[in-house]
C-alpha cells in the first residue's frame, strides 16, 4: 500500500514539474539543513530508548512528521482554504497516531492502539503528501508588452 502511495505522489510531483508547475514553498538550504539538524538530534536522543523494531521505525517516522509541520506550519500565512485544510488534517492524523502509538508503548496488549496508530501514520502521510502536490500553482503566462487583450 505505501509503495503505491509514494508512487502515486512521486508521479503527481514529476507532472506537475514537466509542466513548469511553480511550488508555493520555496524551501532554501539553511531551512532544509535546520530540519535535517533537528531531526537527527531528535532521533539521537529518542530512539534509543525505545527497544523494539518495529516502534523504533514507527515513532522515527511520527517524529519526522512534526518536524515537517513545524517546517509546514512557517508558511502558513501563504496556504490557500484548501491547503489549510490539508495541515490541519496532517496535524489531527499525526497527533492520533503518536498518541495511540505511546499508549501501545505502554501495554503491548492493546493492539487496537498499534493498528489505530499505524493507520493514523497512513492518513498523516497522505495529507503530507496532499499539502506538497497542492502548493504547485500552475504556470503564469504573459503577454508580450506590447500585446493587450481585447473583448470583442
Amino acid at each position: 500500500m505505501r509503495t503505491l502511495q509514494d508512487t502515486i505522489f512521486i508521479s503527481s510531483v514529476c507532472i506537475y514539474k514537466i509542466h513548469s508547475y511553480e511550488p508555493l514553498i520555496c524551501i532554501q538550504h539553511k531551512a532544509l539543513f535546520s530540519v535535517i539538524s533537528r531531526l537527527e538530534v531528535i532521533l539521537a536522543i529518542l530512539v534509543p530508548i525505545f527497544s523494539q523494531q518495529d516502534l523504533v521505525k514507527r515513532t522515527v517516522a511520527n517524529i519526522s512528521l512534526f518536524i515537517l509541520y513545524d517546517f509546514f506550519s512557517v508558511y502558513y500565512h501563504l496556504f490557500t482554504l484548501r491547503l489549510k485544510w490539508a495541515l490541519w488534517l496532517f496535524v489531527v492524523f499525526i497527533t492520533i497516531s503518536v498518541v495511540n502509538e505511546w499508549l501501545y508503548f505502554v501495554n503491548h496488549q492493546w493492539r487496537l492502539c498499534d493498528q489505530i496508530s499505524t493507520g493514523f501514520e497512513f492518513l498523516a502521510e497522505c495529507a503530507c503528501y496532499l499539502l506538497i502536490i497542492w502548493q504547485f500553482r500552475a504556470p503564469m503566462i504573459r503577454l508580450p508588452t506590447d500585446q493587450t487583450l481585447t473583448v470583442v
